[in-house]
């Protein structure tokens, strides 16, 4: 993957005649002493990457050093450096190293969301617009409270609320008359939950929480209608009734 350190020796398939010990006298165009068994050399390649080598042996590890994070799934670069070993006895060589670094998918990043609606409306929004991808990929919504079948179709909250998300993000939340019983000033919270994919099997979660505010509802008066009476007697009822 592009974000690991590759490992490996670039003497295991070099050799001498005279069979004298090599060592490395060049990497990258930087000159390399021998380090009679002390401290590895690094070197910064062009790229960006890091590369920690052992002159004496040729055991090298080369760390992306994020410079190919970008890198999609399944998309590939390739690191080149040349290096000059020698024999000590003024015969030198040198060949190239080819890596090829092969992007992985990084997971998206989902951001919690969050509404606010009175007790008696509906609210409308999009839950991937603060989501992100490091790779750039098209999100979409996978599961809504855990399943794949709520996408697209309205799912009943544990509160009795209604909430539809669909696979772009969009969502709208009813109260559905659940808190029609909440007064001016005062609130309740109620959450759901979402997942989002990129399409390369990376996926993450977020919550979306809506505050309902409570108001005052008007009373409501019903016409009323006193069965026919004698017109002399009295008559009695209840207009509240």
């Amino acid at each position: 993957p592009a974000s690991d350190s590759v490992s490996n020796n670039m003497f295991e398939n070099d050799s001498d005649a005279e069979t004298d010990d090599i060592f490395l006298t060049d990497i990258g165009g930087q000159s390399i002493a021998p380090s009679n068994g002390t401290e590895p050399v690094t070197v910064s390649l062009p790229s960006g990457a890091i590369l920690t080598v052992d002159p004496d042996n040729g055991d090298f590890t080369l760390d992306p050093n994020g410079s190919f994070d970008s890198l999609g799934h399944n998309e590939s670069a390739t690191v080149t450096f040349e290096y000059t070993i020698s024999d000590g006895n003024g015969g030198t060589d040198s060949a190239i190293v080819t890596l090829t670094l092969t992007g992985d998918n990084e997971p998206p990043v989902a951001i919690d969301d969050s509404e606010r609606t009175p007790q008696d409306e509906t609210v409308s929004d999009s839950v991937i617009p603060n989501d992100t991808d490091p790779e750039g990929d098209a999100l979409v919504v996978q599961t809504v409270e855990g399943s794949e079948g709520n996408v697209g179709n309205v799912t009943e909250l544990p509160s009795g609320a209604l909430v539809t998300v669909d696979a772009t993000g969009e969502y709208t939340y009813d109260p559905n008359g659940v808190f029609d019983s909440l007064r001016t000033g005062e609130t309740a919270t109620e959450t759901f939950v979402y997942t989002v994919t990129d399409g390369n099997l990376g996926t993450a979660e977020a919550t979306v929480t809506i505050v309902i505010d409570g108001k005052d509802d008007p009373p409501v008066a019903e016409d009323d209608e006193v069965l026919p009476s004698p017109a002399s007697d009295p008559v009695s009822n209840n207009m509240f009734e």
